[in-house]
């Protein structure tokens, strides 16, 4: 229902489900704006001009216009007072206009419904289309959030200057919205999205709790390419002891606050990431500690029964609000409502963002807030 089913299950397949109530309880909560994917819609025109809309999907804009020409309005009411926003704010069954910019629309202005009406459903058109294609190849940036074009960097992190970490396991990406590199769950290798180029995908590993359990993922390691993984605990020194070919990078949870901490870590083969509580004014000098930032952030992990239900929020006497998350089988996470609202972050430094969506949030909504920061990122990095 939530992800739709794989192109190539045969016709006439039997599906079961575990739940056999009439109703599953998470379904009663259910948005279905949630599923929309929001787009920003941009008008122009002026008294004699057509009546012109753009937006960008996919990483393809598009630019669509009326063929009758806007004329006053009788009693001042305008296109951007009402109609745009109401007529316009969903798009299909599967887009919604996260916001109208005006700006370049004069106020006041009228348009025929008829072409109004064949506007909206030339741009539905144009977004179904857009968002069925392949993402635009684009060239390497010449710099990023994370560090000059200059600066010289390790071969082995000059293509990762952002990464982006989903948290939430099953995590609906249609499209990919410009990170340099993917962290998705370990157990979710079986289901990536078709959108993203493997190249820019990794894999982020739940905490180990048993010697079991290690030697299980040390095999699964194994049988892949060569690549990076994120850990969150000690099993990073063991599976770097065990498997060289791979490259093992501690996350910011491991508490790595100075610099002897870092080069103790890359002592034993493992890259470092900066703790959340490294004074942001006196950042790591090296190249290869990575920074972070989380919508959302991560607060505590427990091996223990949670004593809250999953995926509601919980508020406590100080008005704070979590939510909990199962990572695996046996560990829980706690969140911390707090959406990202900038990128601040040292330039020379590659970065990771870290997304866990809460119950109450729209994960395509989440994706276009995040797209915005990366961009606004970049943009800043350059003009500087």
């Amino acid at each position: 229902l939530v992800r739709g089913l794989p192109a190539s299950l045969p016709a006439g397949t039997v599906l079961r489900r575990t739940d056999v109530s009439a109703e599953m309880p998470w379904l009663k909560n259910w948005n279905r704006d949630w599923e929309r994917y929001p787009v920003d819609l941009f008008w122009s025109g002026h008294e004699g001009q057509p009546l012109a809309v753009e937006t960008v999907v996919n990483g393809r804009p598009v630019r669509l216009q009326t063929d009758a020409p806007l004329t006053h309005a009788l009693g001042g009411r305008g296109l951007e007072a009402g109609p745009l926003p109401q007529k316009f704010h969903l798009l299909g069954e599967a887009f919604a206009a996260r916001r109208h910019v005006t700006r370049a629309l004069e106020e006041g202005m009228f348009i025929p419904p008829g072409d109004l009406k064949r506007l909206k459903r030339n741009l539905v058109d144009a977004l179904i289309r857009l968002a069925a294609l392949p993402p635009p190849s684009r060239p390497a940036p010449a710099g990023d959030i994370t560090a000059p074009a200059d600066a010289p960097r390790p071969a082995s992190v000059s293509k990762q200057g952002i990464t982006l970490r989903l948290f939430n396991r099953s995590f609906p990406v249609h499209r990919d919205i410009g990170p340099d590199r993917w962290l998705f769950p370990f157990e979710d290798r079986g289901a990536l999205p078709e959108t993203i180029d493997p190249a820019r995908i990794g894999f982020w590993l739940s905490p180990v709790t048993s010697w079991r359990r290690l030697g299980e993922l040390a095999r699964a390691l194994d049988e892949l390419p060569d690549q990076e993984f994120l850990c969150m605990g000690w099993e990073a020194f063991e599976l770097a002891r065990r498997l060289p070919r791979h490259r093992f990078r501690l996350d910011w949870c491991f508490n790595l606050a100075n610099t002897t901490g870092c080069e103790t870590v890359r002592q034993e083969g493992v890259v470092p990431t900066a703790a959340r509580e490294w004074p942001a004014q006196h950042p790591p000098a090296a190249s290869d500690v990575f920074w972070s930032l989380g919508h959302n952030p991560l607060v505590s992990l427990s091996r223990f029964p949670a004593l809250a239900e999953r995926n509601r929020i919980i508020t406590n006497p100080h008005r704070d609000r979590f939510f909990l998350m199962e990572l695996a089988p046996g560990t829980t996470a706690l969140f911390l409502v707090s959406p990202l609202a900038t990128l601040a972050a040292p330039r020379h430094l590659p970065l990771q963002i870290d997304v866990a969506v809460a119950p109450h949030e729209s994960p395509f909504r989440v994706l276009g807030q995040i797209e915005q920061l990366i961009a606004a990122g970049r943009n800043r990095n350059r003009a500087s």
